[in-house]
């Protein structure tokens, strides 16, 4: 690229400039082919990736994410203690009445 546009063209690209910022880059590309033309290829580049979509993960890694062991949120099995907390929770008793 020229390096007219070399810090805008992408946030053009991308639409993440201001108003003011993309009217500047527009006027600018009107009189500049070699930054129009880099534009041009931005804008094909990612429409062809939006096309392509996001990559698939190996077969490597999704073998190793099946590999981990499953956690609860109180931990691995094994750093759980005997406590309380997994034990199920019985309701209070009534209170008896008081015997005059």
């Amino acid at each position: 690229m020229s390096g007219c546009l070399a810090d805008v063209a992408a946030a053009l690209v991308d639409g993440e400039l201001d108003h003011a910022a993309r009217e500047r880059a527009l006027r600018h590309l009107m009189r500049c082919p070699a930054c129009r033309a880099e534009v041009d290829l931005q804008r094909r580049l990612k429409a062809r990736l939006r096309d392509v979509g996001p990559p698939s993960p190996s077969a490597a890694l999704t073998s190793r994410l099946l590999g981990l062991p499953v956690t609860t949120p109180l931990g691995p099995p094994e750093a759980r203690s005997a406590d309380p907390v997994d034990r199920p929770v019985r309701p209070p008793a009534a209170p008896r009445p008081a015997t005059p």
